[in-house]
């Protein structure tokens, strides 16, 4: 393949193989690296993290409590003021009931609130309480500094096209998610 040949021209390849998969290359090195790329974390991240790892249940799924999807909603939440129950399980690609018991762990820890919707009294909203905007971007400030850290050997040119390419990525995944839905929505439909 033509990228294999211009990847290892690239990169210095000096191993005398002719075939090395930069996507194989690319996730050896990662793998590799990972533990080193953590920068410590501030103290309240810490202690939130402790939290989250307390109360996951053993008999329930990992996704319910963990750092990641703590992060995930509380993007959701911070970038969508007083989304419904269901658009934010729509968002987080969760079942309702799973959404409903993140949502219970945000509310009784202060980091969001429920609201009544103004127009239908049976519609519950949730939003992020001042608390849960000041963590969100503590967490994302820290995630932004570990991100340039670790761009910062490539020019400011290199960093642009990086980045540009990885957006472009998310969004093709994105569209792709959003297809699946799309298509398990009406194939459900059919069904019925």
């Amino acid at each position: 393949m033509e990228i294999f040949h211009d990847y290892n021209k690239m990169s210095g390849n000096t191993l005398g193989h002719s075939n090395i998969n930069p996507i194989t290359n690319f996730l050896q090195l990662a793998t590799d690296i990972h533990a080193r790329l953590e920068a410590p974390l501030p103290t309240e991240m810490i202690r939130l993290f402790d939290q989250i790892e307390e109360i996951r249940p053993k008999d329930r799924p990992y996704h319910i409590a963990n750092a990641n999807t703590f992060y995930r909603m509380s993007s959701v939440l911070y970038r969508n003021v007083n989304l419904t129950m269901g658009e934010l399980s729509q968002s987080l690609s969760v079942p309702f009931s799973t959404t409903t018991r993140m949502a219970n762990w945000w509310v009784n820890n202060g980091y969001a609130t429920r609201l009544s919707d103004a127009s239908d009294r049976r519609i519950v909203r949730i939003t992020l309480t001042d608390r849960g905007r000041s963590l969100h971007e503590i967490i994302e400030d820290q995630i932004v500094q570990n991100i340039e850290r670790i761009i910062s050997c490539l020019t400011d040119n290199e960093q642009s096209t990086l980045l540009l390419l990885l957006t472009k990525i998310a969004s093709s995944l994105e569209k792709t998610r959003a297809q699946a839905i799309s298509g398990s929505m009406s194939s459900n439909s059919v069904k019925e």
